[in-house]
């Protein structure tokens, strides 16, 4: 049985605007380290009220559903959400969509509404934050090093623009990493997504454009003993 069979599709909003889930992204996964215990899915989805043409832009609606803790023996109690790293997310969403950046997410909506008798935790929240797509793809989906260093180079420029300007709205991005990094070669620019993690920026956060660029993993491939660490490097 689908573990997600108790969501409706499309979600309604308690505005009456509503979003039908499409194609996943990602696989439903419990996130590491958060508390209280949740997994998380990334579908691509589309605004269905009011209506829109079959070909209008879709959407990225991360879904964040409250589980038990399986770690401890104690009965994991139902929360309102939406959960702490959600509310996170949605500051620095908010300051992109009120200065309409492309560097990152654009937040669109977001609903949060309590599982159902059948959820995985009856009562605990679900979160449903849509926000918009960046055009390309992940450095890592990618292979950013199997490009060419031309190529690379204008990676690397497009970066350096984009963290620039999510500086200047005030965010630090926290989770640094190639498959946070998104790439469009048909425009030439980047894009950061996955701003669950991150911190007001300040001038003496910066250092040096090759550091920086090491800590993204976007200079000096790191050494690595054999392919298992060399895939943990961009994907811990």
């Amino acid at each position: 049985m689908d573990a997600l069979s108790f969501l409706p599709n499309p979600i309604v909003f308690s505005d009456g605007s509503s979003y039908e889930l499409q194609n996943p992204i990602t696989d439903f996964r419990q996130c590491h380290g958060t508390e209280p215990a949740e997994s998380r899915i990334l579908y691509r989805c589309r605004h269905t009220n009011p209506p829109t043409s079959p070909a209008s832009q879709p959407f990225i609606l991360k879904l964040k559903v409250q589980i038990s803790d399986t770690t401890t023996s104690n009965p994991s109690v139902p929360q309102p959400g939406p959960s702490p790293t959600t509310s996170h997310e949605l500051d620095a969403l908010r300051l992109f969509a009120d200065a309409q950046t492309p560097a990152g997410p654009n937040l669109v909506a977001f609903e949060n509404f309590p599982q159902p008798a059948e959820g995985l935790l009856p009562g605990g929240y679900v979160n449903c934050t849509v926000m918009s797509v960046l055009p390309g793809k992940s450095l890592f989906e990618l292979g950013y090093w199997s490009l060419e260093e031309e190529e690379r180079e204008e990676v690397r420029e497009a970066f350096g623009q984009a963290l620039s300007a999510v500086r200047e709205l005030g965010v630090e991005p926290g989770d640094k990493g190639l498959r946070n990094v998104m790439w469009d070669a048909e425009s030439e620019r980047c894009g950061l997504v996955d701003f669950e993690l991150w911190e007001p920026f300040s001038p003496e956060m910066e250092v040096g454009r090759t550091e920086e660029l090491q800590k993204w993993g976007l200079a000096h491939k790191p050494p690595a003993k054999n392919w298992w660490a060399e895939f943990g490097i961009h994907t811990c």
